[in-house]
């Protein structure tokens, strides 16, 4: 019997050691944090975290990272209780309950002179100017050079918006990086606040791994496939427009934010699932209908719809399960099928619907039974050739 997927953690961790390198069927698409183990009793301390990273935009695009000041004792805590529907679908149910802290919000975090610092060298230094950061207030920082002539310090729509100083764009590698956030320009493992990494193993991490914020060589991994992969593989690295991003309401589970997902200066949404099997268009056997998609983090279960067009006006497959995949019972008719899914998770949210992909289901008894019927045997007589010397 199978169990459900469980979310240790969502893009495959690479560490050095391998007994720690996490590496499932179809690969997952986030990273919990490679720090101490996470506990699900305890309450995270309010704090400023690195929220969102988006180091690779696609033509003209803009790089940007955002702040978050998280303070779970700020905000209503909910619990989850599952109703299965006449449809047979989970219907979610929010019940607040009571804090697990004292509700008594943080006070606001003054960050001016913290500093922003990738494997290069120091990127950023907030300025003077910006007032302390609210608790569940954003700062994003975008590179585009436009200066701090260019800056909202305001926090009343919840966001301050930062600019790099001119010609201070284009500044994080796209396939391997990271960025450590220390409060104030004397880095150590005493001042820095948080860290992540993304692509290959961290050049300067020392501060991170001594604080007890990141385990040494750990970083975050976009490959769609469990398996190994070669490091020149695009499949390691983040497509134009994509952002790793901490899972809602969490600091150290990490996924990865499709270019329509994108939320700088607003909270993060469920993420859709990152990459699935079959791909779209694939053929496969009407008798063995096998589906899957990346773990989603925390993830209850997962709504699965099957249709012969892709607006799903006529399902024939309209199910829930706790796996991320789906298999067919049974054989199911040849023909072009549309596919989609969401995720239900923790809380009762849910992630949107994902695109509809196609799949080509094909009798593979037929055509093996045709197959002999085409075969012609050739009459050639073989000849011994030699090569010119």
């Amino acid at each position: 019997m199978r169990e459900p997927a469980r979310d240790l953690c969502p893009v495959s961790l690479q560490l050095v050691c391998p007994l720690l390198i996490l590496l499932v069927l179809l690969g997952v698409p986030a990273v919990a944090r490679a720090g101490p183990p996470e506990d699900p009793d305890a309450v995270p301390l309010p704090r400023i975290v690195l929220n969102e990273v988006m180091p690779k935009p696609d033509g003209s695009g803009i790089e940007w990272i955002e702040l978050y000041h998280l303070d779970p004792a700020g905000a209503l805590q909910y619990q989850f209780f599952p109703v299965i529907s006449k449809l047979g679908e989970p219907a979610a149910q929010n019940v607040a309950a009571d804090p697990a802290t004292p509700a008594v919000a943080a006070a606001a975090v003054d960050i001016s002179g913290w500093q922003f610092v990738d494997a290069g060298g120091t990127l950023y230094t907030i300025p003077d100017a910006l007032p302390p950061v609210p608790p569940g207030h954003f700062v994003v920082l975008y590179f585009d050079g436009q200066g701090a002539a260019a800056d909202h310090y305001g926090f009343s729509a919840g966001t301050a918006v930062l600019h790099s100083p001119a010609g201070v764009v284009n500044v994080l590698d796209d396939r391997m990086d990271q960025i450590a956030l220390y409060a104030g320009s004397a880095h150590s493992p005493a001042t820095l606040q948080d860290f992540v990494a993304w692509g290959g193993p961290p050049q300067n991490a020392g501060d991170a791994v001594a604080a007890g914020a990141w385990a040494a060589g750990a970083y975050l991994e976009f490959a769609a496939s469990g398996g190994y992969v070669a490091v020149a593989d695009d499949g390691l690295h983040l497509l134009p427009n994509e952002s790793a991003g901490c899972y809602p309401g969490s600091a150290d589970t990490w996924a990865i934010y499709r270019a329509s997902q994108l939320t700088p200066g607003h909270a993060n949404p469920v993420p859709l699932p990152a990459f699935s099997r079959p791909a779209d268009g694939d053929s496969v056997d009407a008798a063995n209908v096998v589906i899957g998609w990346s773990v989603v983090p925390h993830a209850t279960g997962y709504r699965f719809q099957l249709a012969h067009e892709p607006a799903f006006n006529q399902p024939v497959v309209d199910t829930v399960t706790p796996f991320a995949d789906y298999h067919h019972d049974g054989g199911l008719a040849p023909g072009l099928y549309y596919w989609r899914v969401y995720a239900v998770v923790e809380g009762g949210q849910a992630s949107p619907w994902s695109a509809p992909l196609s799949i080509n289901a094909v009798d593979l008894g037929t055509v093996g039974a045709a197959a002999p019927a085409a075969e012609k045997t050739l009459g050639i007589v073989w000849q011994v050739q030699h090569k010119d010397t």
